[in-house]
């Protein structure tokens, strides 16, 4: 990896990463290239938490988040958060004085959910995998929220360009 002055690893900028009108079959496959994007165009001093058995993902004390990263291979108009996910995120986001943020990347886009402010509606849905990536021996029911992608900021618009945070300000 390249390194800057101070001796640092430096994100390399993605060449298929542009802004406005985005192609997202080039965008975020996993939930680390996700971060790296989030950092070029969004979020600067985002930072991640290190261990993928964390209750969230990564945090940002420039705009005041805690963020839980998903990337999803199909794109649905709402999109699943897992209770015991949200519960952590926002007990964490409390104690840190932190705004709890979900994003989650699909083939049409990347949406970011100010948790503070979308009304929730639990439900447990029956024949979930049990994790996301690895092989699960058997679906199991998960108590979930549907976040209706109408509720998030779309990332990834010309307009929302480096104004990371602007839709959460006072909130």
């Amino acid at each position: 990896m390249p390194k800057d002055k101070a001796g640092r690893g430096r994100l390399r900028r993605y060449s298929r990463s542009r802004i406005g009108n985005v192609d997202m079959s080039q965008l975020p496959i996993n939930e680390l290239t996700l971060h790296r994007w989030l950092r070029t165009h969004y979020y600067p001093d985002l930072r991640l938490h290190g261990s993928q058995y964390s209750s969230y993902d990564a945090w940002s004390y420039e705009f005041r988040i805690q963020v839980e990263l998903k990337v999803r291979a199909t794109h649905y108009d709402e999109l699943i958060l897992e209770k015991l996910k949200y519960d952590s995120l926002i007990r964490l986001a409390d104690m840190n004085n932190l705004r709890p943020v979900y994003i989650c990347a699909t083939p049409q886009g990347v949406w970011e959910f100010n948790l503070r402010t979308i009304p929730l509606n639990w439900v447990i849905m029956d024949n979930l995998p049990k994790t996301t990536y690895w092989d699960a021996n058997a679906p199991i029911a998960k108590t979930v929220a549907l976040l209706p992608i109408s509720e998030a900021r779309r990332l990834g618009e010309a307009s929302n360009a480096r104004q990371g945070g602007v839709m959460y300000a006072n909130r």
